[in-house]
């Protein structure tokens, strides 16, 4: 991608992770405040690794817009956080915030950082599901083998459509370039 294009792919990723974000700490600063009985150490980590990533982000946004370092800066920290939720967090709903993340990371049509985040959010997943299954030791083995199911096959069929969008985007650019060089 060009710079402009960075500039605008940085543009959309960036207010998509800082919602989540901000969001995020949010909630953890109101459980906080209204359930301090019950906050632990998880939780103080949880609030200060999202308060720390929404500072990273906006820094490198306004020092690098226009790269690809800041692309992959959004991104990993909006999956670090991501990440350390599913595995240390109480909270089942934040398996929902994997979507948003994964279709920020699309904007930049990197299948490498694609295929990074997919890893990351399949595998915070399935060890969340583990531990849950071993945790409460139920025989409910199906529905731990649907929400691992479901999880993976959301992942293929969003990288798979991403990546043959990627191989359209490149096949028009070929045609172009070859109407091109005929034309001169």
């Amino acid at each position: 991608m060009k710079q402009e294009q960075l500039k605008r792919a940085n543009g959309v990723a960036l207010p998509i992770i800082l919602v989540i974000l901000i969001y995020t700490a949010l909630t953890l600063i109101a459980f906080v405040l209204t359930k301090p009985s019950e906050t632990t150490a998880v939780t103080y980590i949880q609030l200060l690794a999202s308060i720390i990533a929404i500072i990273v982000i906006i820094v490198v946004y306004i020092r690098k817009k226009g790269t690809k370092m800041c692309g992959v800066v959004i991104i990993t920290a909006a999956l670090v956080v991501y990440v350390l939720q599913r595995l240390i967090g109480t909270t089942e709903n934040t398996c929902v915030y994997a979507f948003p993340i994964l279709f920020a990371t699309y904007t930049y049509l990197d299948k490498k950082l694609m295929g990074n985040a997919t890893t990351a959010v399949v595998a915070a997943n399935v060890i969340r599901i583990i531990f849950q299954a071993v945790q409460k030791n139920t025989g409910d083995s199906d529905v731990w083998f649907v929400n691992i199911a479901i999880c993976i096959l959301v992942m293929i069929a969003a990288n798979r459509s991403i990546r043959l969008l990627i191989t359209f985007n490149e096949e028009n650019t070929k045609e172009i370039i070859e109407a091109a060089q005929k034309q001169e």
